[in-house]
């Protein structure tokens, strides 16, 4: 990249500039020529992304995808396989309660409601690991793709990187959308998902 960004002014100023360059010195001394602003010679190089079609072609995203899904459906598998457990011991303490004590009856209740309690706290926990497990997964797919546009920008001499989504319209601009996308899946084909055991 080059050493200094290039500055444009307001049009206007460009124009007040000129015209002022023009205007003779007011006092005695010969007035030096008028000299010109240089023109704007230098190109700035852009370059162009599909994050979005990058993401859809990319073998270890579509990977962690499905690994989602999955863990997804084992989950909700889980969580209904308990609550149905849970309902049907309540109804259990109901049919019983006509047998029992109000004392009795009273430390079932009890002891369900520290049941659905712990249930609740354990079904919490392991949302919370899967969400993490596939956050960091996902963010290492980011990071990596992030490097690949980097690099591809410094070998091409490209200046500045932008979403294809951010494009208004366009003239020039180099697109790098398949070169990202393939050097992404030579660097990362796939990628790791760590969940730590916990109940369920």
């Amino acid at each position: 990249m080059r050493g200094r960004a290039l500055v444009l002014l307001p049009p206007l100023l460009l124009l007040a500039a000129a015209a002022h360059a023009q205007q003779p010195a007011r006092t005695g001394r010969p007035t030096a020529p008028a000299v010109a602003p240089p023109a704007a010679s230098e190109t700035f190089n852009v370059g162009v992304v599909d994050i979005s079609a990058i993401l859809r072609n990319s073998s270890a995203a579509q990977a962690l995808q499905r690994r989602l899904q999955a863990e997804q459906e084992r989950y909700q598998a889980q969580a209904d396989q308990q609550q149905k457990a849970l309902q049907a011991e309540e109804e259990a303490i109901e049919r019983q309660r006509g047998s029992m004590s109000a004392e009795a009856y009273a430390q079932k209740r009890r002891e369900l409601q520290e049941q659905v309690n712990r249930t609740t706290v354990e079904f919490r926990n392991r949302r919370r690991l899967i969400d993490e497990a596939f956050n960091n997964a996902s963010a290492e797919i980011n990071r990596t793709l992030m490097q690949v546009i980097e690099e591809l920008a410094q070998e091409r001499g490209i200046e500045l990187v932008i979403r294809r989504e951010a494009v208004l319209y366009q003239r020039q601009g180099k697109d790098l959308t398949r070169e990202a996308g393939e050097a992404l899946n030579q660097r990362l084909p796939e990628v790791q998902v760590d969940i730590p055991d916990s109940k369920p």
